[in-house]
């Protein structure tokens, strides 16, 4: 399986939503992907210490039920979260966003936030200056 960094950031905004801070674990189901595709990237979300979860096993087989995002989870998922931030990130890495480490994605992402905030902050401090 390859990692598909889309669909681990899908993932980690559906665990943050369904977290309702009980940390009980639920079965994720994305519309359009095969049960064992999500399964993959969950245990490799949880293998990089990004969300807690269990893993259970079922007669049709193995799986992995969420439970919650970690420290390091909601971390990574501040620093994508943003839509924007997102698709500037993927085309600042470009055709390399699914072989590239973890580290690279997220601190191309956090660069692009902080660019984005000091952008801001320069528009913000020029309209004060003309008022």
């Amino acid at each position: 399986m390859k990692r598909d960094m889309d669909l681990i950031r899908q993932i980690l905004l559906e665990i943050e939503a369904h977290d309702d801070g009980r940390g009980d674990a639920f079965a994720l189901h994305i519309a359009g992907l095969a049960d064992a595709t999500v399964f993959g990237h969950l245990m490799l979300l949880s293998d990089a210490g990004l969300i807690d979860g269990e893993r259970r096993q079922k007669p049709e087989g193995a799986c992995f039920m969420p439970q919650r995002l970690t420290w390091t989870g909601q971390e990574f998922l501040s620093s994508i979260r943003d839509p924007s931030i997102w698709i500037e990130t993927k085309k600042k890495i470009g055709d390399l966003i699914d072989g590239v480490t973890f580290d690279v994605v997220r601190d191309t992402a956090s660069a692009l936030a902080r660019q984005s905030i000091a952008t801001l902050e320069k528009i913000s401090r020029q309209k004060s200056t003309r008022l």
